[in-house]
């Protein structure tokens, strides 16, 4: 039964950490684009999590992760090239 599929709740809380992280770089200042697309995977993520679609989710979560590294990464450069 696809009902009992458990939620991804350690991919979920690595990106939402990762997500954080970017945003603690100021990735919203320095790397605005990438940001909004983390941003955007956040809030389909909490859609697909709130219908219980966890294998969704977790494919979701990675991607939401990969982006939000992307986001401080770039974030960073772009401060140290600023300083």
């Amino acid at each position: 039964m696809a009902g009992c599929a458990q939620p991804p709740k350690q991919e979920v809380e690595a990106a939402n950490a990762a997500l954080q992280a970017a945003i603690t770089a100021e990735a919203e200042q320095y790397a605005a684009d990438e940001l909004k697309g983390a941003q955007d995977l956040s809030a389909k993520l909490n859609g697909e999590m709130e219908k219980k679609e966890y294998k969704a989710a977790k494919q979701t979560a990675v991607q939401l992760k990969e982006a939000a590294d992307k986001a401080k990464a770039a974030a960073k450069k772009t401060t140290k090239k600023k300083k």
